[in-house]
């Protein structure tokens, strides 16, 4: 129990501390101030990312109950803070995380490659390992934000439709589409408190700190939340048959 616990602390510091960091690699003025924080600053960004990093390998091992695949946990949790961390950051998702990610998703579904996290969620029920439903559900989320971002022009960013279609080839359908409603929902209630509060407008809020967290409860309750939602929505129809 001791190893175990130290284990966790550890692997949580070294996601917290390289989540907090990475945002340098892609900044265009690594000198800048504006990108590198100071010691106290980053300091606090580190102490912040690691309560994040402990409870996301906490809460994956609780739900899937493999301790010893920590280090997949890790890499999960890493990309989703790193991903979130450098959008809140710099406003940008890079390429360079995003595509190779999903290239590795797809050659993943198709050659079911002896992945142990992928392997756990997958056979756990929570994603399906399914190509075409990866595709689908991947293509549906690009024309769907992509139609929007033609109607109301630089609604959505580019960045945020490449992570949506990353999310859907690794959640696939409905865990994909329930990810981006909690991360839409979640950045509208924050930005509606912060105008609440601050009293002043948001011109540009960055959506990849919520699709993550969108991401991460839909691993751990996406299927809860569907369930209660269809519960909820048959005892509505039901009520309304009764009262008409």
């Amino acid at each position: 129990m001791p190893m175990l616990i130290a284990s966790y602390l550890i692997i949580s510091f070294l996601v917290a501390s390289t989540a907090s960091l990475t945002p340098i690699l892609f900044s265009k003025e690594p000198s800048n101030t504006k990108y590198i924080n100071s010691m106290k600053k980053l300091c606090l960004t580190i102490s912040i990312m690691f309560i994040f990093s402990i409870l996301g390998l906490l809460l994956l091992s609780s739900k899937f109950g493999y301790h010893h695949n920590l280090l997949s946990y890790a890499m999960v949790v890493y990309f989703l803070l790193s991903i979130g961390f450098i959008d809140q950051k710099l406003n940008i998702i890079p390429n360079k995380i995003v595509i190779p990610l999903i290239l590795f998703l797809l050659l993943q579904h198709i050659f079911n490659l002896n992945i142990n996290l992928l392997n756990i969620l997958w056979e756990s029920g929570n994603i399906t390992n399914d190509i075409i439903n990866a595709i689908l559900t991947s293509l549906g989320v690009f024309l769907f934000l992509y139609s929007i971002n033609l109607t109301i022009p630089k609604s959505i960013g580019y960045g945020d439709i490449k992570y949506s279609i990353l999310i859907s080839t690794f959640l696939g359908f409905p865990l994909a589409i329930i990810a981006l409603i909690i991360g839409v929902i979640s950045c509208a209630i924050y930005a509606h408190i912060h105008v609440a509060f601050a009293k002043e407008k948001i011109l540009k809020l960055p959506l990849g700190p919520y699709l993550s967290f969108g991401t991460f409860l839909s691993i751990l309750i996406g299927y809860e939340l569907l369930n209660y939602y269809l519960i909820l929505q048959e005892k509505v129809t039901i009520l309304t048959n009764t009262i008409t």
